[in-house]
């Protein structure tokens, strides 16, 4: 019995050797290198149309509709991947996939011309007979139910639903991009439609209210 006890050990020593193995020789180094939650009233390396705002109490960089901002970084240290991460708000009317003179409402990110995102946002309902569903948190054109993968999703519209909740969503973008240069440019940008709207910004907008990049090497 102590002999197949024994033996038993070995082999479960044996088996767990290769995953031992490739965690002594992957490490990975991360290096913070830029992060704005906007709270000091600055835009240092931001290039934008729009300022700081407030929105629910806290700072954004915003209102976009058919707009954009480039965050432009140089001067980095070595390394062969980059970690973003950025906390976006959808505000107010956003109709996800729907095609027509409200739709589809889109938000996407480029690195280095090389395009990420790019997925539709929905804060309509969804009920048995009548859903707008939206992309994320997928690219392309997929099929989820309005405010999948929201962080926080039962706030207050920014203008055209100010005084309901349910009219914004928090979401938490993250993605990790192979990249070696010593410069770095992020662009981020919506394509919007509103055909029917007199004021397209109140009926529906975004808003960041955090950046962070980092610096990754993984060996």
């Amino acid at each position: 019995m102590n002999y197949i006890r024994t033996l038993f050990k070995s082999l479960l020593i044996i088996s767990h050797l290769p995953l031992l193995y490739s965690c002594q020789n992957e490490s990975m180094e991360e290096l913070v290198i830029y992060s704005n939650d906007f709270s000091t009233n600055e835009l240092r390396n931001i290039i934008s149309k729009e300022g700081i705002q407030e929105f629910n109490g806290e700072a954004v960089l915003g209102f976009f509709n058919n707009d954009s901002f480039d965050l432009n970084l140089f001067d980095l240290p070595s390394h062969n991947m980059v970690r973003i991460n950025i906390d976006l708000y959808i505000h107010d009317s956003w109709e996800g996939n729907s095609r027509g003179e409200n739709g589809p409402d889109v938000w996407k990110m480029l690195v280095e011309d090389e395009l990420i995102v790019s997925t539709s946002f929905s804060n309509s309902i969804c009920e048995p007979s009548f859903c707008l569903y939206q992309s994320y948190p997928e690219n392309g054109l997929r099929q989820f139910e309005p405010k999948t993968g929201a962080i926080i999703s039962d706030l207050p519209g920014r203008c055209l639903y100010k005084d309901e909740n349910g009219w914004t969503s928090k979401y938490k973008i993250s993605k990790i991009v192979p990249h070696h240069n010593s410069t770095l440019i992020i662009k981020c940008f919506d394509e919007l439609i509103q055909l029917n709207e007199s004021d397209p910004k109140c009926d529906e907008s975004w808003s960041v209210s955090k950046i962070e990049v980092s610096l990754l090497n993984i060996r």
